[in-house]
């Protein structure tokens, strides 16, 4: 997967009912009042998500602005529709693309 495949990370923030979820790609840096960022690093074993203070030295409080995550992994030479995979750019696509089209069930 490393090598060859796709790695995509998404995390979702679960609004008051009514309001929908909102799914963010990572990584994501979120200004303003917030002053977080939020990325990951895939290894060999795991995938780590890691949330850190945009102002040195500023806290970046519990970190939990982001209640949910899920991760996408893709092997390189997966083709759908008739479109390699390895030809596409996936992380411009959003969530909602990306599970139409390889048919990933919410």
């Amino acid at each position: 997967m490393l090598n060859l495949g796709t790695i995509l990370v998404y995390g979702r923030r679960i609004e008051l009912p009514g309001d929908g979820n909102v799914v963010y790609p990572l990584p994501i840096v979120f200004g303003a009042a917030r002053q977080q960022s939020y990325f990951f690093v895939a290894t060999s074993d795991n995938i780590r998500i890691t949330v850190h203070a945009n102002e040195e030295g500023e806290s970046v409080g519990d970190g939990s602005y982001l209640e949910q995550y899920r991760y996408v992994l893709i092997p390189g030479g997966v083709s759908t529709s008739g479109k390699l995979v390895s030809n596409m750019d996936l992380t411009k696509m959003s969530y909602e693309e990306v599970i139409e089209l390889f048919s990933i069930p919410e």
